[in-house]
């Protein structure tokens, strides 16, 4: 009847190995440091204190990093991106361009816009329009303007579009406050406006002037969608309008850099 022979338990990985056994035949750690100095026995204890085996990521390892990973794209998005609705991104933080120059194509307003704006007029229910027109990228730099005429330059414009300005003038209305609305609409036509909401501004140096803020659809084309704001003063018998008309998002401070320097021309200058 064959002796059972006994077996020695591995201190790290727990296999059973021969008691002759110089290493553990499963992870490799020496089986017995007797006979070892000191400083040797600390060494194996410290080689190895750990399994050679590579630890498995959990669950709860690769929630942190995908939060890590979230966490940094929003933070890009918010400081330099404008991806999503106002509060998740800095929009003042647009490259302004240094193009934009004084609008002279209508002596009865001032306006800054960059590049040469398109010159139109046609007739509305409110009167004739007359409107000066140009399309800016993200960077407010001209995209599309009064020069621009080939097929391929219209369709890179297209393609660039972020917002259009618009600046123009109508013959006045007793009633500003609906006027505002019905020019605003004209001004982009085909264009779908909803949601709009008109304030008037208490207390202006001069005239009746109102903000409208709209969401639109179906302008320049079927695929354009976006948010609209609109600047508006009845004064001395002209309805002045300014308009930025944004791709996808709303580009607050946009509207505020178009109206900074959109004032008529017989209005007193504004107070410092």
């Amino acid at each position: 009847m064959p002796l059972v022979t006994l077996k020695v338990r591995c201190a790290l990985c727990g296999a059973k190995n021969d008691p002759n056994a110089a290493r553990c035949r499963t992870c490799t750690r020496p089986i017995s440091t007797e006979g070892n100095l000191a400083s040797q026995v600390m060494y194996e204890d410290a080689l190895w204190s750990q399994p050679i085996t590579p630890r498995r990521r959990s669950i709860r390892d690769i929630v942190a990093v995908c939060v890590v990973i979230f966490l940094l794209l929003a933070s890009g998005n918010y400081l330099w991106g404008s991806i999503g609705p106002s509060w998740a991104h800095l929009s003042g933080q647009e490259d302004r361009d240094s193009t934009w120059k004084p609008y002279r194509g209508n002596p009865l307003y001032r306006v800054d816009m960059p590049g040469s704006p398109m010159q139109i007029k046609y007739q509305t229910s409110e009167g004739e329009l007359d409107l000066a027109q140009v399309w800016i990228n993200s960077q407010w730099q001209m995209v599309r303007d009064n020069s621009t005429v080939s097929a391929v330059a219209l369709s890179a414009a297209r393609t660039d579009l972020a917002a259009t300005l618009i600046a123009g003038t109508v013959t006045a209305s007793p009633d500003p406050r609906t006027q505002t609305a019905s020019v605003v609409a004209a001004t982009i036509p085909l264009g779908q406006l909803s949601n709009v909401v008109i304030g008037e501004r208490q207390d202006p140096e001069f005239g009746q002037q109102f903000d409208l803020t709209a969401t639109y659809t179906n302008w320049p084309d079927e695929a354009g969608s976006g948010f609209l704001r609109a600047r508006t003063i009845s004064f001395q018998g002209t309805l002045y309008v300014a308009i930025t008309v944004s791709e996808k998002t709303d580009r607050e401070s946009l509207h505020t850099r178009l109206i900074e320097q959109f004032l008529p021309t017989s209005a007193p200058e504004p107070t410092p």
